[in-house]
């Protein structure tokens, strides 16, 4: 029995790795998949995804990809709207970063009807920001603006990320530093995390794959607590939980969170 084990084991290991590779195999060729392979960092991804294939955002217009799905309201967004009325008297600009062609506005719109008084700006690649201004036009929205710099986004009393984060590079720190101001409110939606160290895969846009980044989610908070932001809420999203097959068990209690950040009070 001691010998047969061993034996067993490893063939176990071997059909792991079979698996593994003709799956890679199906990912990469034939576009069978979501999610594919777990890496430590960017580049050893975007590296795996090679030169044959559109990598980013930046490279591959995917404005048209899940439109109809992205504009429509679901049960992940309740909260985001929650808190967005809960503020309507202490807001006027949004800055929605990672925005798309403003379909979080359009999707919050029936719920919210006094959102045309905000100030919305969302900041996105330039396929999204040309799509998104042609888009406002036609619907006759005056308050949505766009913009393909986040540095030169300007102020805002909330930052809006949902589902963005993931897809670039800086951190939430970096990218609050780069603000000419912070603001006072921060609602992240969307965010995929563990209590392993920050780690990456690659998500399946067909002929675009694109890196795709799990935040270790102490090390995340601790970059707002230390810009002073106090977590006042936090939601789990079971329904966007991710599946990385043969490699499930790396992820150490993942899950994909909503947060909603305050800016801490003066003394």
């Amino acid at each position: 029995m001691s010998v047969k084990i061993p034996k067993l084991i490893n063939n176990i290991s071997i059909l792991h790795h079979i698996g593994r590779f003709c799956y890679g195999r199906l990912f990469f060729n034939r576009d069978r998949g979501r999610f594919c392979g777990l890496f430590h960092s960017f580049h050893e991804a975007k590296k795996c995804i090679g030169p044959e294939h559109p990598s980013g955002y930046e490279e591959a217009d995917l404005t048209e990809v899940n439109l109809h799905s992205f504009m429509q309201t679901h049960l992940f967004d309740y909260p985001v709207m929650l808190h967005l009325l809960k503020l309507k008297n202490q807001i006027k600009s949004v800055i929605d970063f990672g925005g798309h062609i403003g379909v979080k506005y359009y999707a919050y719109k029936p719920n919210i009807t006094d959102i045309h008084e905000l100030h919305w700006k969302v900041v996105d690649v330039p396929f999204c920001v040309d799509r998104g201004r042609k888009e406002a036009a036609q619907r006759g929205v005056t308050n949505l603006s766009f913009s393909s710099d986040f540095s030169e986004a300007g102020e805002c009393d909330l930052l809006l990320i949902s589902g963005a984060l993931q897809y670039v590079t800086p951190s939430i720190g970096e990218l609050l530093d780069s603000m000419v101001r912070p603001p006072r409110f921060i609602i992240i939606n969307k965010l995929p995390v563990h209590f392993g160290p920050d780690c990456y895969t690659i998500e399946n846009f067909g002929k675009t794959k694109i890196p795709y980044r799990i935040f270790n989610k102490d090390e995340f908070n601790s970059q707002l607590h230390l810009r002073g932001y106090i977590n006042e809420d936090a939601w789990t999203i079971p329904s966007r939980e991710i599946s990385i097959p043969f490699h499930e068990k790396k992820l150490d209690r993942f899950a994909m969170e909503g947060h909603f950040w305050k800016m801490k009070e003066n003394p």
